[in-house]
C-alpha cells in the first residue's frame, strides 16, 4: 500500500476550540521562561482564531503547512515584519526520536565506500575479474 493511500484512509480529527485551549495550555505549562510562554501564547492563540475561521479543517501536516503558507502571504504583503518571517523560517518540526538499528558505517568507511571505482565500468574492474 502507498502512503498517500494510507494517508487517504486515516480518519481526519477535526478539533474542538476546546481540543484547541487544552493543547496551547499543555505546551505553555511546558515552558520555563516567561518570554517562550509569552511568544508561544501569541502565536497559538493566532494559529486557533486562523483554524477556527477556516470550514471544518481537519487537523494534519496539510493544515499546518497551509497556515504557514497563509504567513507567508502575510509577510509578502508586508502584515509582518522581517524578523517575524525569519522567525517562523527557523522553526523547525518535532525532534524525532529514533533508535538506529544495525551496523552504520563510520563517516570515514562511508567515505572509502562511495570512493570506491563501479565494478561495471573499466576502471572498477580487478585482474581476477576477468
Amino acid at each position: 500500500m502507498k502512503i498517500n493511500q494510507r494517508q487517504q484512509n486515516q480518519p481526519t480529527t477535526t478539533l474542538r476550540l476546546l481540543d484547541l485551549d487544552q493543547a496551547k495550555a499543555a505546551v505553555l505549562a511546558s515552558l520555563r521562561s516567561p518570554g517562550s510562554r509569552r511568544c508561544y501564547e501569541h502565536a497559538m492563540v493566532e494559529f486557533i482564531a486562523w483554524y477556527c475561521s477556516e470550514p471544518r479543517l481537519g487537523f494534519n501536516k496539510a493544515v499546518v503547512t497551509r497556515y504557514r503558507m497563509h504567513l507567508d502571504e502575510a509577510a509578502d504583503c508586508g502584515l509582518l515584519s522581517p524578523e517575524q518571517v525569519a522567525g517562523i523560517r527557523r522553526v523547525k518540526g518535532p525532534k524525532k526520536l529514533v533508535v538506529r538499528v544495525g551496523n552504520w558505517l563510520l563517516a570515514n568507511e562511508a567515505r572509502a565506500l562511495w570512493e570506491l571505482p563501479d565494478a561495471k565500468t573499466l576502471k572498477g574492474k580487478l585482474p581476477a575479474d576477468e
